[in-house]
Parts: structure tokens; sequence; C-alpha cells
């Protein structure tokens, strides 16, 4: 008999990336940009079964462990939910492969000075706190490119993909857009 263990999950200020996702102008172009990352945002998410789901996780193993079967998330599946192609993408740097304020600056429309200014370090984890990126993202002379960018690497980082709370987590997360 497995016990059964408690969880607490991350919260995530949704107000402020639904907030930003109304700014977004084309949400067309967003979509075929980005796939159908804003769908996330209007997901209700129901909270006891996602507690009953992760009495199944082997965070040993990652995966989802049944009596008769192991069922991991993969990348294909991720593509799929989020309608999101990724056969011709690089959706992560790699190990050991370090992401230059140069190139978040240029995927992200920021100034390189700004970009090195805010780039930290957390528990080892290169990345941006959330309070930084909404920052950017909701400033009046912020372009659509930027804004967009920004939404999206929010969602990867605070929902998708989450390590350190309010903070998005370079290696993990960044899409290279």
């Amino acid at each position: 008999m497995k016990k059964t263990k408690s969880y607490k999950f991350k919260e995530v200020d949704l107000v402020s990336l639904r907030d930003l996702a109304l700014k977004v102008k084309n949400q067309t172009g967003f979509r075929f940009r980005y796939g159908g990352l804003l769908t996330i945002l209007r997901t209700n998410v129901e909270e006891k079964l996602v507690h009953t789901l992760v009495q199944f996780y082997d965070p040993s193993f990652r995966c989802f462990t049944f009596p008769d079967f192991q069922l991991v998330p993969t990348l294909e599946a991720y593509s799929y939910l989020l309608d999101s192609p990724i056969a011709e993408k690089t959706p992560f740097a790699g190990p050991g492969t370090s992401l230059t304020p140069l190139v978040i600056a240029k995927d992200l429309y920021l100034k390189t000075s700004d970009v090195s200014n805010h780039l930290t370090t957390k528990s080892h984890i290169r990345g941006f706190t959330s309070k930084y990126l909404l920052e950017q993202a909701n400033l009046k002379t912020t372009c659509q490119d930027t804004l967009e960018a920004i939404l999206a690497l929010l969602i990867y980082g605070l929902i998708l993909f989450p390590n350190l709370d309010n903070f998005v987590d370079m290696n993990v997360s960044y899409p290279n857009f």
C-alpha cells in the first residue's frame, strides 16, 4: 500500500500574466510564434485532481508510476498540448552551454546592458526575477515583440518548468525564440 503524500504547489501570480496576455494585440501572431501558451493562462486547474495524480509521481525516476506501466511526459507531449511543433526548434541550450546576455537581449528585444545588470544567480541557477520581467513587459515604451517574448518566457519559467519561486530559470525554461 502506498502512503498518501502531501504536496504544496508553487503559487503563480496568474493575474499579472493574464493582464499581460490582454496586452497582446495580435493573438493569432502570438499563437503562430509561440504556440498555444496563452491557453495555459485560461485553463482552470482542478487542485484535487492534481493532488491525486501527484500521488503516482516518482521523483527519483521523474515519471508517473502506475501498477502496470510508467508514464513519462516528453517534449513531444508538451509540443502537442501547446500546439507548438518542436521538430525545427532547439528548446534548450543544453548542458554546459551558457547563454550570453547578448543572445538573451536579442531574443527578448532588450538592451544588452539591462540583461547583464538583471541576470542573477539563485541557488547556483542563472535567470531573472519575475518582478524584473513583469516590469519590462509593462513599460509604456515596450514594443509588442518584447511584450510577447517576455510573456512567453514567463509562462515557460513560472508555469511549465518552475524551479524557484518567482524566478525564471534560463537553464530549464529558455525557449530559444
